[in-house]
């Protein structure tokens, strides 16, 4: 028995020798405002990161938004210090590597990316035994946003082959305010082959119009980033009046004007039952509906979709005539202190000068008064410009309102958002590093509660406070900012990850990013665009137009010598944006008749052209009319130029012989008409 207990001890010995080192991997994490550092600290082993020739393989798959920072080395020979893995150019890294692991005589093999991999660390060791363990430290930083006061990070699974648990610690934070992996403590060791997720509250802070969460560097140029969040004013009630202002022109198309009869509808509905309403229909004019305010019944539902049958869209989109109309009709019924919601519903298809201050001036002031724009559009149609979205949005906030540019299977979630931005203050827009419009744009608008983070190269800038435009008025916001090294900010002002090598005796290291192209993803679809052919818009304008023009001219009085004789040239930009004529302009006239001149716009105004799908680009098409009494033709033969001469002096001395009286009113001069 003796023998036997003595015989299974060196054996037992021996197998505790032979056992492998286990795996470790220690996250590190510190909460630097809108940042999350994050330290990550493992050992590589043969057995788990091994791919059976001497080489650690180990694929990192970082949390949206990551930017990779930098990574060490330490081969595990006795306490020598990391060694960094310095940048170097993409080509020249990896023939680097490629050479060393050949000396070795280990040529590197391709191996397959993982689809949800975003860096690749390689480390072959060279020297000594190639089954140590290395040590393997690196570091990203995660831009954060808040979401109703909580900010979260999602960790995505591993995708490596053997991933050790990681133990999780938060610096700087309460442990009470920190949960890890759903577990609220100072540390945690989180799922080994699961995702999980980092949350913590932020400060509870007084409300305002917005809020700037920063941290910056010394370096210079100085390197910025910032979480600007929208916090929004105290809920208040639905407004007691909408006022639709409704586009009605040929652009907006029969699609169009169903997705604003839908909106119109749904907005009513979602409103208290004694919401009263009244519309303004706009095209090239501005038609009332009621002229007065009135609840929304079936029959004055029924009225406002009969208003937007496709037979009642016309020419043109005078949105700034439509906002003077509206304005002034809410100015004048000012007595009665009802907050009032004007709707703004449009397809988009605005002239370039329609601003927000071009829009807000033609509004005017009307204290009551809170501003929703809606760019609305058919699933398969382009969106809309941005600069159209921007304006409107711009304008919106200057009267405590928003814009949205939803499509036609997206009203129900839009307008619920919408009018519960509407109730919070609505959107900040034009939001700027300092206290005035000359600086950075950091985004275009924000909706209470909507945060956006960004990252820049503040170089001379001010930046110790941010401003936007809430109400008619800019507000600045400033709060102090931490101080982080500029390591850590560098990776998300460049966007790029670059590829790094490190070369010793002892191994050599290489960290590249995962090129896209060797992901399996699906390929975009192609981009379509519109396109209207020039022949089309000419021989649209000559059989639709050009009978039109000759009959504005052949339309004149003709009562002196001067009107009979008139004769001149002109030239009109008639303006073709989504299957409408936006307007129509006349740039020159040698004619000096304002009444055929004005005619020859309404004219425009009545055209139907043709729309070209996908394309919210104006085309200008610009004619170069000739008018003169007679028509210059060539008669084909001698006996038809005698005939048409007896006939023209025939009609002109019957105009001579019947000259109408003094009292009776002028009659048209058919003298003027083409004979041949």
């Amino acid at each position: 028995m003796i023998a036997a207990a003595l015989r299974l001890v060196p054996l037992a010995l021996l197998q505790v020798a032979a056992a492998p080192q286990t795996p470790t991997q220690k996250l590190s994490i510190r909460v630097a405002g809108p940042l999350l550092l994050v330290d990550v600290t493992r050992t590589l082993t043969a057995e788990g990161d091994g791919n059976g020739r001497g080489e650690r393989v180990l694929d990192l798959a970082l949390p949206e938004g990551a930017r990779f920072v930098d990574a060490q080395l330490n081969d595990g020979a006795g306490k020598r210090a990391w060694r960094t893995i310095a940048p170097k150019d993409a080509a020249g890294a990896q023939a680097a590597y490629v050479a060393r692991r050949q000396a070795r005589g280990f040529p590197p093999t391709p191996e397959a990316f993982d689809d949800a991999a975003d860096v690749r660390v390689r480390v072959a060791p060279l020297i000594g035994d190639a089954k140590r363990p290395i040590g393997l430290r690196y570091r990203y930083v995660v831009p954060v946003t808040p979401v109703n006061g909580w900010w979260r990070v999602r960790f995505p699974a591993p995708v490596d082959r053997a991933p050790p648990a990681p133990e999780v610690s938060v610096l700087g934070h309460d442990a009470s305010e920190v949960e890890i992996a759903g577990v609220r403590a100072e540390k945690v060791t989180a799922p080994a082959r699961a995702a999980w997720e980092l949350a913590w509250s932020s400060p509870k802070r007084r409300p305002h119009a917005f809020d700037v969460t920063r941290v910056h560097d010394l370096g210079k140029p100085q390197l910025v980033a910032l979480t600007i969040e929208a916090e929004g004013a105290p809920v208040r009630p639905p407004p007691e009046r909408v006022l639709f202002v409704i586009d009605r022109s040929r652009s907006v198309g029969i699609a169009g004007a169903a997705i604003e009869r839908d909106l119109a509808r749904k907005l009513l509905e979602a409103l208290p039952p004694a919401t009263r309403f009244e519309a303004l229909f706009f095209d090239h004019e501005v038609t009332p509906l009621f002229h007065t305010f009135r609840g929304a019944t079936r029959d004055a539902l029924a009225g406002l979709e009969a208003a937007l049958l496709p037979d009642r869209l016309r020419n043109g989109t005078d949105l700034p005539g439509a906002l003077h109309a509206a304005g002034e009709l809410l100015r004048r019924e000012g007595a009665t202190a009802e907050r009032t919601l004007v709707v703004v519903s449009t397809d988009g298809a605005l002239p370039d000068e329609a601003t927000a201050e071009s829009l807000d001036a033609a509004f005017g002031a009307v204290p009551a008064a809170e501003v929703a724009a809606f760019v609305v559009r058919p699933v398969d149609d382009a969106a809309a410009q941005p600069a159209v979205v921007a304006a409107l949005g711009g304008f919106a906030a200057r009267h405590a309102g928003l814009a949205r540019a939803p499509r036609a299977n997206e009203l129900d979630a839009t307008i619920a958002a919408a009018l519960d931005a509407l109730a919070r203050g609505g959107d900040v827009t034009d939001v700027r590093v300092g206290r005035d419009a000359h600086g950075r744009l950091l985004a275009t608008s924000l909706a209470p509660g909507e945060s956006r983070f960004v990252a820049f190269a503040a170089s001379g800038a001010d930046v110790g406070s941010v401003s936007a435009i809430s109400g008619r008025e800019r507000v600045t916001v400033t709060r102090g900012g931490s101080t982080i090294d500029a390591a850590w900010l560098r990776p998300l002002v460049s966007g790029e990850t670059p590829t790094r090598l490190l070369e010793t005796d002892a191994l050599v290291a290489l960290v590249e990013p995962v090129d896209p192209k060797l992901r399996v993803e699906r390929a975009p679809e192609p981009v379509v665009r519109g396109a209207l052919d020039r022949e089309v818009v000419r021989n649209t304008l000559a059989l639709a137009y050009l009978p039109r023009a000759r009959a504005c001219y052949l339309g004149r009085t003709g009562k002196t010598a001067a009107e009979r004789d008139l004769a001149g040239r002109v030239r009109i930009a008639i303006d073709l944006a989504r299957g409408e004529v936006g307007r129509a302009v006349v740039e020159s006239s040698t004619l000096a008749a304002p009444t055929i001149e004005a005619c020859l716009r309404e004219a425009a105004l009545a055209l139907d052209v043709p729309r070209a799908l996908r394309n919210d680009f104006p085309a200008t098409a610009v004619l170069n009319l000739v008018f003169r009494p007679y028509t210059p033709e060539k008669a084909t033969t001698p006996d038809e130029a005698a005939l048409g001469a007896k006939i023209d002096l025939v009609i002109e001395e019957l105009h001579r012989t019947q000259q109408p009286s003094v009292d009776e009113p002028p009659q048209t001069d058919r003298s003027m008409v083409p004979t041949r």
